[in-house]
């Protein structure tokens, strides 16, 4: 039997227990689920040989590495060896494999289990030439944090298509996200201008008497951005964190911060808080913790947008309007045996591209057409080289074949 245990990456922080043949990778055919994007669906394999154990790679697209160096062919795997597939790092810890049992399964161990907190469940769960057995407690509560989680997304999904407004969206989504942490007693949403700004509280929902630290939060916000990772910490966990040796005191019974991004860019950070359970959050929440931050991040990039159009004034609209116009031809000419119809419609309020017709030095139409890459008001600011090409082209008509 082997433990692996993930010291970078997604699933920093868990333990793998494998006691048989395991491939590792990302897809539904991998054994052992490595949530990084950078991982292939079958990436490597590790199986017994006698009383050790072998990596291989699977012919991954980014390959594999065994204790720094490029995997070319089989190894041996030792205790203490690392093994690395994109972002993820994974520590082998050896086990005696002779008390390993006869049909072995590879199993996953978070860092922290699951406390019992209801009587076994009377439906029993039934397994093929195997006696049924009650599910446990621990059973029951994974099921149901996973099924509040899926309707978690879908309501998230919901609220980034609501047109009520992006504080009413920001509450829903946090008020969603209270409903898959029931055990969290703070939520916050964070955000700041520029990286050198404070930060400040979009909005917040707090359960009983829990008080929301923020300066706490801005520093664990600010973490977790400059590490470009969800930062979770637990009475339960140990090991070294990201906090700042001035906040240790000041730490919840478990508390988890995610970056906020959308398109590469940091928009804020989540914060999640609870003072007397240690078990709130775990490390294994990380992956949903990120899919829910994306999401939120979208909410503010759809309002973003929506707020640059609400900030021109109405007057400069309707002026951009006429002045766009103008670059458009006055009328469609006439051109015998055709008939010509021709339109435009801004995608936003006003937009930048334009079409024209020439009339050439022999007589023949041509059409221009200018397509301006983008939309939004930073595209309007190439009406002036629109119309200098404009101005070019029909220069350029004007003159004899021979001079063009």
């Amino acid at each position: 039997m082997m433990e692996l245990i993930a010291e970078a990456g997604p699933q920093a922080g868990q333990k793998f227990v494998i006691s048989g043949q395991t491939v590792l990778g990302r897809g539904q055919f991998a054994d052992l689920v490595i949530s990084d994007l950078a991982v292939s669906r079958r990436h490597a394999e590790i199986e017994p040989v006698g009383n050790s154990w072998r990596l291989k790679d699977l012919e991954s697209a980014n390959g594999t590495r065994h204790n720094g160096k490029v995997l070319l062919a089989p190894v041996p795997l030792l205790d203490g060896d690392t093994i690395e597939l994109g972002q993820t790092r994974l520590r082998v810890k050896s086990r005696d494999r002779t008390q390993q049992p006869a049909t072995p399964e590879p199993t996953i161990m978070e860092t922290t289990p699951f406390p019992p907190s209801r009587p076994p469940s009377a439906v029993p769960d039934v397994q093929m030439n195997t006696p049924a057995s009650p599910r446990t407690s621990a059973a029951n509560e994974l099921y149901q944090n996973t099924i509040s989680r899926l309707a978690a997304m879908t309501q998230l999904g919901e609220q980034i298509a609501d047109q009520t407004g992006l504080e009413d969206q920001l509450n829903g989504a946090l008020a969603t996200l209270s409903e898959a942490f029931p055990r969290v007693e703070g939520f916050a949403l964070l955000a700041r201008e520029a990286s050198h700004r404070p930060w400040r509280v979009l909005c917040k929902r707090l359960r009983g008497d829990f008080y929301l630290d923020e300066e706490l939060a801005s520093a664990l916000a600010s973490a977790a951005v400059a590490h470009a990772q969800p930062l979770i910490v637990s009475q339960a966990s140990t090991g070294p964190t990201m906090v700042p040796a001035a906040f240790l005191d000041r730490l919840p019974a478990s508390v988890a911060t995610i970056p906020v991004r959308s398109m590469g860019a940091v928009l804020g950070a989540l914060f999640l808080a609870s003072h007397g359970d240690p078990l709130a959050v775990r490390a294994s929440d990380r992956a949903f913790m990120n899919g829910i931050a994306g999401m939120i991040g979208a909410i503010l990039t759809g309002n973003r947008h929506a707020e640059s159009e609400r900030l021109i004034h109405p007057q400069d609209i309707e002026l951009s309007r006429r002045i766009q116009q103008r670059f458009l031809p006055p009328a469609t000419p006439r051109i015998d045996g055709y008939e010509l119809a021709d339109s435009y419609t801004a995608a936003r309020i006003v937009g930048g591209d334009l079409f024209d017709y020439i009339t050439l030095g022999d007589g023949r139409i041509s059409l221009i057409i200018g397509d301006v890459s983008g939309k939004g008001c930073l595209r309007r600011c190439t009406w002036r080289e629109s119309a200098l090409w404009r101005g070019r082209l029909r220069r350029a008509a004007s003159l004899p074949p021979t001079c063009r």
